[in-house]
């Protein structure tokens, strides 16, 4: 594999996690986002950290096109989940006496449970849609060929235009867009040292077993050895 290439998956990786992690800053200022305020969703795009996230999240997605236009997807994914996460640090404890200060303590204990479960089940929905996403933007860049390739030929516009008539792509970017939205959800609701690497693992083990089925890719034992390992880290998350 040439220089050129291991620059293309270095993006990958240095760009996922910058993202991810300015997502998480800037989720923490917009606060937890409940069910019946979807609406405001769209518009934490507003906040600067969340603007600056998308914006490294878009060198990703550049990247990641570039990469499955020549590897396959159970090569390629492995770079945007090997990356180490800080862990938050622990959250303050309201202080109270007595009888209060149990039932604080209850409602802090309820609060904390329900986040959580609503933090897996955005990381559900993160990875049935980010692996929907994969399956076909990885279909559709076999389908327009090598960018590299393709580029010196025909020129960046002919690259382009064969990307966006390609209807994968497109089905791809709307699956993409709800993982997107539900990673949001997810950093809103619990930490990125939980929801990034949980949904990057469990995506990337869904994705070992749909690229098998669904393009036929050569998925040899050392993947499905990672995909085991990787789903053994998740356990330990969810411990």
């Amino acid at each position: 594999m040439t220089f050129r290439k291991y620059l293309v998956l270095a993006g990958v990786t240095l760009c996922a996690a910058v993202g991810d992690s300015l997502l998480s800053r800037g989720m923490k200022d917009v606060g937890s986002i409940s069910l019946q305020h979807l609406p405001t969703l769209i518009l934490a795009i507003l906040n600067p950290w969340v603007a600056l996230g998308i914006l490294f999240l878009l060198g990703f997605f550049a990247s990641y096109m570039i990469a499955l236009s020549w590897a396959d997807l159970t090569y390629v994914l492995p770079a945007t989940c090997g990356i180490r996460y800080p862990r938050s640090g622990p959250h303050p404890q309201p202080t109270a006496c007595g009888a209060g200060r149990l039932r604080g303590g209850t409602r802090l204990h309820e609060g904390r449970t329900m986040k959580l479960v609503y933090a897996w089940s955005a990381i559900a929905v993160i990875v049935l849609a980010s692996t929907t996403g994969d399956v076909l933007l990885s279909r559709a860049m076999k389908q327009v060929g090598h960018v590299g390739e393709l580029w010196q030929r025909a020129g960046l516009l002919a690259v382009l235009g064969r990307i966006l008539r390609n209807p994968n792509f497109m089905l791809g970017i709307l699956a993409m867009t709800a993982a997107f939205y539900s990673l949001l959800l997810g950093l809103s609701w619990g930490d990125v040292s939980l929801v990034a690497p949980a949904s990057a693992s469990l995506t990337f083990v869904a994705n070992a077993v749909a690229a098998k089925i669904f393009l036929h890719e050569r998925v040899d034992h050392r993947r499905w050895m990672a995909a085991l390992l990787v789903a053994g880290g998740v356990a330990l998350l969810a411990a």
